[in-house]
């Protein structure tokens, strides 16, 4: 049996980061790197573009696209629910895209990814599509990260989820050994397994496009994210023990 691909960034990140690690590519380019048809491409293109995130110069035949990390800082929300993001993440994952970017793709880059988030635009506010940069997999890994004692029901919640979705989720964290889970009495304690995620690699439709630089980024930021008074019941074992 062939299991569902899943990560945790979107297209819309995808194609974000293909940008930036090459200005000059065309839809069908994008396309190829993130694993999704011409057509997807050119709709997330429009998308970037009429959030004011990207924008496309002329040069001979071809077009020549940059990142506006600025906005990107003030870009909300960064999943296609109402979840709040932790700054420190947003922070890490505009560091990550300009380490790998190239020098004409991010005008802005020397001060953007410091600034601190302004207003919170939201996609779909219109009554168009949402649509962000993190996946529901990234969401509720963020999630019990910070609130490790959650039941599926508060993590439904909190992601803007159904409660059987999240518990799919969750279920694939399991399985590809990012989360452990633990029982103490009537609820479950979920830990991140920090070593597992640095080396994940399966990235939905894109697994060659996230550099791994990338992902460091995004791990060191999460770790502080834990509470700090988190531990399980002494009188049980660690789940990383």
């Amino acid at each position: 049996m062939v299991s569902r691909r899943w990560g945790f960034l979107t297209n819309h990140a995808h194609t974000l980061i293909q940008i930036a690690r090459n200005p000059r590519s065309t839809v069908r380019e994008i396309a190829l790197a993130s694993g999704i048809t011409e057509r997807a491409a050119h709709a997330i293109m429009a998308d970037l573009r009429d959030a004011g995130l990207v924008s496309s110069r002329r040069e001979g035949r071809q077009n020549v696209n940059s990142i506006d990390l600025a906005s990107l800082v003030s870009h909300r929300p960064w999943g296609a629910s109402d979840m709040e993001i932790p700054d420190s993440l947003i922070h890490a994952t505009l560091r990550g895209l300009a380490g790998v970017a190239s020098p004409s793709a991010l005008p802005q880059a020397e001060a953007a990814p410091n600034e601190a988030p302004a207003s919170r635009q939201s996609p779909g506010a219109n009554g168009t599509r949402r649509w962000g940069f993190l996946t529901t997999h990234a969401l509720v890994l963020i999630h019990v990260t910070q609130q490790p004692h959650s039941t599926v029901r508060d993590i439904a919640l909190a992601v803007g989820v159904t409660e059987r979705a999240a518990h799919s989720v969750l279920q694939d964290l399991r399985e590809g050994r990012i989360l452990d889970c633990e029982r103490y009495g009537r609820r479950n304690s979920y830990t991140v397994n920090f070593e597992h995620l640095a080396s994940f690699r399966r990235e939905g439709t894109a697994p060659d496009l996230v550099p791994d630089r990338f992902v460091a980024s995004l791990v060191s930021a999460l770790l502080p994210l834990q509470p700090p008074d988190y531990h399980p019941d002494e009188d049980e074992p660690h789940p990383l023990t």
